[in-house]
């Protein structure tokens, strides 16, 4: 008993409640690199995106299927809380996303662009997309507007429009792919090309333990409200975005998400979705309007939030113990 005391208290000591569950918070400001990733509000629920352009916002297909562009709005903390609330003019949703979330088929599709009705501010960045096959190994950054929470709890506080999140954590399988790619997790088989990827969240390593995974500073996952948030890379001096989050797992069919033991991920924006992503803002920049979604008609995933799957979790559970047993 005193031993598992001792070491809640360590990890309490270690996770500070002040971010996306173990990431920093970001100052709302102009000269913050992530000044162009905003929150993306609907019917009153918090979200996230990022700009890729003057006049568009790349987020998650499940925080906006279903929605009018007049229920949307963008919202920018450029020097200070809530400096823009820029309304949304139309949404394009990626053809081939049916309401799926995380790896359920479909789920690699869980893409949309919103277009603005007008340009975001002078001064306020926006990102390009990796384009390049993303290597396992790869340590990503994750910026959105999600609760903020302990590894040892979860969500602790809730997400807010004009609180920014920063984490990182290490890409470690994809999905739907063969070999190596996908952990050995059969939920992750497929002969596809990479789609998905996936990270887990572990706890700090105590003294004299053999090394679990855990970044040497920084680890952090996802929570409710990040959906739509980037994963960035950092690519020759620059920030580019690798991928859109989308969905984080439970420690049980029913358990809690974002604490230590789960995992998070989201959708790569190479290959075909970033093909994608540039038809919709490349004819935009020569002055030509792509027609927009018909009205909404894609099923609503049934939570509002990053979405849990038991049967992954399983798989999780697994690959992460076999993971530890062959660092013994």
């Amino acid at each position: 008993m005193l031993t598992r005391l001792l070491l809640a208290l360590l990890l309490l000591l270690s996770a500070p409640a002040r971010a996306v569950v173990d990431g920093e918070l970001d100052p709302n400001t102009l000269e913050s690199a992530w000044a162009g990733v905003g929150s993306v509000t609907v019917a009153g629920g918090v979200y996230s995106g990022v700009l890729i352009g003057p006049h568009h916002v790349l987020t998650a297909a499940h925080v906006v299927a279903n929605r009018f562009p007049e229920e949307i709005s963008f919202n920018l903390n450029a020097g200070g809380d809530l400096t823009h609330r820029l309304r949304a003019e139309a949404v394009y949703v990626r053809p081939g996303y049916v309401g799926a979330v995380g790896f359920k088929p479909g789920g690699q599709f869980d893409l949309a662009v919103i277009r603005l009705a007008e340009p975001a501010p002078a001064g306020v960045p926006f990102y390009s997309l990796y384009d390049s096959d993303l290597p396992q190994g790869t340590i990503i950054t994750f910026v959105g507007y999600g609760a903020g929470g302990l590894g040892v709890l979860g969500p602790t506080e809730a997400a807010r429009p004009h609180i920014k999140r920063t984490g990182s954590n290490m890409v470690e399988c994809f999905a739907f792919t063969v070999d190596r790619d996908n952990c050995d997790m059969i939920d992750l088989a497929g002969n596809g090309p990479r789609a998905l990827y996936l990270f887990d969240f572990d706890a700090p390593a105590l003294p004299g333990a053999k090394p679990n995974g855990r970044l040497p500073f920084g680890e952090a996952t996802l929570a409710g409200g990040d959906s739509g948030s980037p994963s960035f890379v950092h690519v020759q001096g620059q920030w580019r975005i690798a991928g859109i989050n989308t969905f984080v797992t439970r420690d049980g069919a029913k358990g809690r998400t974002s604490v230590f033991g789960t995992a998070g991920g989201g959708v790569l924006v190479s290959g075909e979705n970033g093909d994608w992503v540039r038809s919709i803002i490349a004819p935009a920049e020569r002055g030509l309007l792509p027609p927009p979604n018909p009205t909404p008609h894609v099923p609503e995933p049934h939570t509002w939030f990053l979405l849990g799957f038991g049967l992954l979790n399983v798989g999780v559970a697994i690959w992460r113990q076999v993971r530890r047993s062959g660092a013994r």
